[in-house]
């Protein structure tokens, strides 16, 4: 190919792309560095944490565990070579486990670079379009989001471009290392993530086409020096197959992940190739994640200005990059990072006008680097639309539910989940040894019943069960008595209700009366007076709206109530729902000396409730309690208990401490139809 005069010129601006590309995805890569691994496929990523996890606590092993489906505990899907070197970073950096992960994944991405960059002056490509090609890699979607997140996909990617590099040179006659490293990285790639090597392997029958053109004569020493160096791989790919399934067996639920279990799930039926709808949705997947719609359109009219001769290596690259969703369709059809194999084959298809454009003399060498940077710049931009917000709003801390669940039981306990699949987010987060059975086996008890019986002498320390899933709540009553635990559950999301054994709620209450989450509410049944409601704990700080609280002043700290959190218009002004019981805890400001709050009953109420008593209690900084207000309505008697009330207190001394108020269902502790409010509760 021929270079511009330019060339020096050319070259260094080249690399200033190439460097400025890297600077932007060390940049990028690094934002949001310290939040959770709950961005995108949390399922995934928690998955090989939670194995990395385990790793350090009991070592490191080829039926390595994964606690998520019972005992046996071992359900090995790759390889652990991603996990080792995660383990071994964190073990001895002092990192936390999700940045590790994240410094393993990047690092692996990183050492790939430098084998794309010699396979490409293998193959003859100028030293330019090598770095551009690099810098495409860099500011590539698929590249800059998931070569940070706690996956295998840039290991496997970094094996397996090795693995080409090092085919490529075992083609040519006494190149013994370079046959010797070949059949080293196929075995490495192999194990680490046959989907991906399948797509490089698909690369490596290419080059080997293209070199058998070219030296037909020497076919039978092609073909041998191409055996020897892919066979070891695909013996090793066989042995791990064997092998991970035989330790699957034996799990009850582990037999669903076998290969034969699985070979619907990844490679999808037949006729899913020729349906509209899959390649469709693998547009959709291609378009996200490596080629974004303004790089993708100026690719594609560079291509029709520039694009000259290359139809047969564009062909060719196009069958390579397609490899992967021809052969494993289903797995490319629902997941959008399995295109980490493929998108590299995918840029190269894209990158022949690029090429084209760098030999054309007739334009100003501005110009044609001017063109280069806004595909980078397009490419990048389709990240920060896409996957950029996901990477940065991502929760910094774990999963509040999981913090509650790690301090409401023992390290040692077991946690069980219905209705979750076999999700590994909560038992990784919290750090439990989990039985979290999957969906398939939902309804069968017997089943679940062998796993549970295998557990032998470790203790069963909550329950956690899906809200709106199927089959329903009755399912699971059975469960929560044959393992002691209490029917009323400890505490609840919107999603998920989480029951503790009975005889671990004093400590449970304790562990989690002094700690705030968000979005979790703790039920307090067990500390109410028999016949109450149960009430949920809510930390004001916590929720994510507290406009309810702007006629509260200073703004409370918690409410404890039954039946959630909730304003409504009465008597000209907003009212906060309080029905009995509610506590509401608001601290006293500096120098406080005066109360004012209004309260009263609902109209629809008085008619059917037997009274609801309204108090205000001074708790002062050294624990001492003082009632500053008591009253007891009786709308249905009185009518003068009807209708907004008024509270008005001043007190000799400056306020402390907190102030709680309070409504109770009465002396006959019957909260039926107490449908009681406080209204514009102000301390100063």
């Amino acid at each position: 190919m021929n270079l511009p005069p330019d060339q020096g010129r050319g070259n260094t601006a080249a690399i200033g792309l190439f460097c400025a590309a890297l600077v932007a995805h060390v940049w990028f890569g690094c934002d949001g560095w310290s939040n959770s691994l709950i961005d995108t496929h949390p399922f995934r990523q928690t998955q090989t944490a939670m194995s990395t996890y385990w790793m350090m606590r009991d070592g490191i092993r080829l039926d390595y565990p994964t606690p998520v489906m019972g005992a046996p505990w071992s359900i090995p899907m790759e390889f652990p070579f991603y996990e080792t070197a995660v383990a071994v970073l964190a073990r001895n950096s002092g990192l936390p486990l999700d940045q590790a992960g994240r410094a393993v994944a990047l690092f692996f991405f990183y050492a790939a670079l430098p084998a794309i960059w010699l396979l490409l002056r293998r193959l003859g490509t100028p030293a330019a379009q090598r770095w551009l090609f690099l810098a495409l890699v860099l500011t590539c979607p698929v590249y800059l989001f998931f070569s940070r997140t706690f996956l295998i996909e840039s290991t496997a990617f970094c094996l397996s471009a090795w693995f080409l590099y090092f085919f490529h040179m075992a083609l040519e006659p006494r190149r013994w290392v370079g046959l010797s490293a070949a059949a080293l990285f196929g075995v490495l790639a192999g194990l680490a993530k046959v989907t991906t090597l399948a797509v490089f392997l698909a690369a490596a029958a290419a080059c080997f086409l293209q070199i058998l053109g070219l030296r037909r004569s020497e076919w039978k020493q092609l073909l041998a020096r191409a055996a020897a160096a892919v066979l070891p791989g695909v013996v090793a790919v066989a042995w791990w197959v064997a092998y991970s399934d035989r330790i699957k067996r034996q799990n009850v639920f582990g037999v669903m992940l076998t290969s034969v279990e699985q070979h619907a799930w990844n490679y999808g039926p037949l006729a899913q190739r020729f349906e509209p709808a899959f390649w469709r949705q693998f547009g959709m997947q291609l378009h996200k994640a490596v080629l974004p719609a303004g790089s993708l359109f100026l690719l594609a009219g560079l291509a029709l200005l520039f694009l000259r001769g290359s139809a047969r290596l564009a062909l060719a690259l196009l069958l390579v990059a397609l490899a992967g969703p021809l052969v494993f369709s289903n797995l490319y059809f629902v997941h959008d990072y399995y295109l980490y194999a493929s998108g590299v084959f995918f840029l190269a298809v894209l990158a022949l006008p690029l090429r084209d454009l760098m030999t054309q003399t007739s334009l100003a060498p501005s110009l044609r680097l001017g063109l280069v940077a806004m595909v980078l710049a397009a490419q990048a931009a389709g990240y920060v639309a896409v996957y950029y917000p996901m990477q940065v709003t991502a929760a910094r801390q774990p999963p509040a539910l999981a913090r509650a669940i790690a301090l409401a039981t023992r390290p040692d306990d077991i946690l069980v989940g219905f209705g979750l699949d076999w999700n590994p987010v909560l038992p990784y987060y919290s750090g439990r040894r989990a039985v979290m059975v999957p969906d398939r086996f939902i309804r069968d008890e017997p089943a679940i019943s062998r796993v549970l019986a295998g557990l032998g002498q470790a203790r069963v320390g909550a329950i956690v069960v899906a809200r709106l899933g199927q089959p329903g709540p009755e399912f699971f009553t059975p469960w929560l008595l044959k393992y002691s635990m209490d029917e009323t559950p400890l505490f609840q999301t919107g999603e998920y209700s989480v029951h503790v054994r009975k005889d671990m709620l004093p400590d449970a209450l304790r562990a989690l009366a002094t700690m705030t989450f968000k979005d979790v509410w703790l039920y307090q049944g067990k500390l109410a007076k028999p016949g109450e409601q149960p009430r949920v704990l809510y930390w004001v700080n916590q929720l994510s709206d507290r406009s309810m609280f702007a006629d509260m002043h200073p703004q409370p700290v918690k409410v404890t109530t039954p039946f959630g959190l909730g304003t409504e218009p009465r008597d000209g002004q907003k009212v906060f729902n309080a029905n009995a019981t509610t506590e509401i805890e608001i601290p006293a400001p500096p120098g406080a000396r005066q109360i004012s709050a209004g309260f009263g009953i609902h109209p629809g109420a008085y008619a059917s409730t037997d009274g609801v008593e309204f108090e205000v209690v001074h708790v002062r900084s050294s624990g001492e309690r003082h009632l500053l207000f008591h009253r007891w309505l009786q709308p249905g008697i009185l009518a003068t208990d009807r209708g907004l009330q008024a509270c008005s207190l001043e007190s000799a001394e400056p306020l402390d401490g907190t102030l709680l108020f309070r409504t109770l269902p009465g002396p006959d502790n019957n909260g039926a139809y107490d449908w009681s409010y406080w209204a514009k509760i102000d301390i100063h």
